[in-house]
């Protein structure tokens, strides 16, 4: 009595379990167990970690072990600075963030300051006059931010209206009184306007139409007689230096008198007179007189005329001679005066022709009669001829039209004009006559299994075309080709695949080779759950094992579930320390 308990498990694997061993020792002593304690060191700001542990020692003695460990605080050294404006209310929010360590802790500390980051945009009012001044008013509200805070102040903004020194002058001209008035215009503001200010400069005069009006009833006219000129003496007044001064005008004007001029009279065929007047005129007194000078002379013959006439066979001209007297001037006697004339007889040009009616359809008569000179007369004369009456029948043909199959023969039948003395066209006559065949083409057609090709041509024959039809005759065989088609398996259900086997067969009313099922499989598309056996012991009892058994569904051309197995070993594992445990005092 009076000992302690040393129990010391060791651990072995037995039949797939862990087994353990116990060795029993007595001891006196009995050490404490290992206690450790953590504080806080607030003036170096550090973690102290003590671990105090007692190790037997010969089952009498514990020797005590102590360990410690400092682990300094650190906080973080940046400070974090966050600025916010507020848009709508002109705020800005600063805040700052730093850490201050606070025994073994970091504590966070924030400031927070607030102050105006915006101001109200200025308010421009509108501008107006000031009629007094004749300048433009703006006034414009706006803040000034000083130390965080908008301050407000007001800006009146006078533009004052100035004009330009540009000077005109105008002047107003009074025709009936000739007076000119001279006025100046200078450009002065006038409510915020620049408007142009008349006034009168000087007074001038412009014409002198009014001493001119009166200076028209002053005119006189008079005669030179020495020059023997027409004088007429005029007053105008003249502008000079802006006054009127009277001038005098004289005006000399020759004048003419109408030219002379001689008048016949008519002979006096009774006395045989001729009485000529010449009409002339004086210059008298600034005026024209006028005179007459009268002469008379012999004039005119005997009015006798003795005519004779002749023809001249060889050219067909009739002669007339005239025997005359006339006056003569120079000679002052009568003087015989021989005038031929001569005509040439002229037949009728004129031809007239008679037909007769067309006879037999072959001929007919055509008389001409017209006029031939024979000396100085004109006789008829009356030909006869006969003439082809007859009309052929015109044929055109026209050529083969590029788009179309015919062409046409207009035949254009004729008869005889009396009348018109030509051939007149009764009718027309309009044929159509092949001229080109349609073109040919290839048919393929499909005959109990065989592409029969028909190929068909035309051929002109005498204006008709005909068929011909040649055939060629090939037979379709299919190649002995397998294909299989497999449908899968729905997520849900366990509805069956199938597999299909197709082969190629003939399509006799197309020609053509297709795929026909020839066979058909049934797959199942679930199979036998999986199971787990149980787990064994095996390799010698250090390992267990558990084998799975599962099925999986075949895809694609394979049919079926095939079987799998799975092999799990997973070996014992025990503890290799070695375990003390005191046991209760007895």
């Amino acid at each position: 009595p009076g000992y302690y308990y040393i129990a010391t498990y060791r651990w072995h694997v037995k039949n797939c379990r862990c087994l353990s061993t116990v060795a029993k020792r007595t001891c006196r002593k009995r050490c404490n167990p290992t206690k450790t304690s953590r504080r806080c060191n607030r003036v170096t700001g550090e973690w102290i970690t003590r671990k105090v542990s007692w190790k037997l020692r010969g089952c009498r003695t514990c020797v005590q072990r102590v360990r410690e460990a400092r682990t300094p605080v650190h906080c973080r050294r940046k400070t974090k600075r966050t600025k916010r404006c507020d848009k709508k209310t002109g705020i800005l929010t600063v805040t700052v963030t730093h850490w201050k360590r606070k025994g073994c802790k970091c504590v966070q500390k924030k400031r927070v300051t607030r102050r105006r980051c915006k101001c109200p945009k200025p308010i421009v009012g509108k501008r107006h006059c000031d009629h007094e001044s004749s300048a433009y008013v703006t006034r414009t509200t706006y803040w000034l931010l000083k130390s965080g805070k908008c301050v407000k102040r007001r800006r009146v903004k006078v533009s004052q209206v100035t004009c330009s020194h540009s000077v005109k002058r105008k002047s107003v001209c009074k025709a009936k009184s000739g007076v000119k008035l001279v006025y100046i215009g200078v450009l002065k503001p006038k409510g915020c306007r620049c408007v142009r200010q008349w006034s009168l400069e000087n007074r001038l005069r412009c014409n002198c139409n009014r001493e001119n009006n009166e200076a028209k009833q002053d005119r006189r006219k008079y005669c030179d007689k020495h020059r023997n000129l027409k004088v007429t003496v005029t007053y105008r007044y003249v502008l000079k230096k802006g006054s009127c001064v009277r001038k005098r005008q004289k005006r000399y004007r020759a004048y003419s008198c109408p030219p002379s001029f001689t008048e016949k009279k008519k002979c006096d065929v009774k006395r045989r007179i001729q009485v000529t007047l010449t009409h002339y005129s004086v210059k008298r007194k600034c005026s024209c007189v006028r005179a007459v000078k009268r002469r008379s002379r012999k004039c005119g013959c005997a009015h006798k005329v003795r005519r004779k006439r002749y023809c001249r066979r060889a050219e067909g001209v009739v002669v007339t001679e005239l025997h005359t007297e006339r006056w003569s001037h120079k000679k002052e006697r009568c003087i015989k005066k021989k005038t031929t004339k001569s005509h040439r007889v002229s037949c009728s040009q004129k031809t007239h022709y008679s037909v007769t009616k067309c006879i037999k359809n072959k001929h007919y008569v055509e008389t001409k009669v017209y006029e031939v000179r024979k000396g100085c007369r004109c006789i008829k004369r009356r030909v006869k001829k006969r003439r082809n009456c007859h009309c052929k029948t015109i044929t055109r043909k026209y050529k083969c039209p590029k788009a179309g199959f015919t062409r046409r023969i207009v035949t254009q039948i004729r008869r005889w004009d009396s009348a018109k003395k030509r051939c007149k066209t009764v009718r027309y006559v309009t044929r159509r006559i092949r001229c080109r065949c349609p073109a040919g083409g290839r048919k393929r057609l499909c005959r109990a299994g065989s592409w029969v090709t028909e190929t068909i041509s035309f051929a002109l024959r005498h204006g008709r075309c005909y068929k011909r039809v040649k055939r060629r005759k090939q037979r379709v065989t299919c190649r002995h080709k397998i294909r299989r088609r497999y449908t899968a398996c729905k997520k849900t259900g366990c509805k069956k695949r199938h597999i299909y086997t197709m082969k190629l067969k003939l399509d006799s009313k197309r020609c053509s080779c297709y795929y026909a099922v020839v066979k058909r499989i049934a797959c199942p598309c679930c199979c036998p759950k999986t199971v787990k056996h149980p787990k064994r012991c095996v390799k010698d009892g250090k390992a267990w094992q558990q084998v799975t058994v599962g099925y999986r569904v075949l895809s694609g051309k394979k049919c079926g579930c095939k079987r799998w197995l799975k092999r799990k070993t997973r070996p014992v594992a025990c503890t290799k320390l070695r375990q003390l445990v005191w046991q209760p005092c007895d």
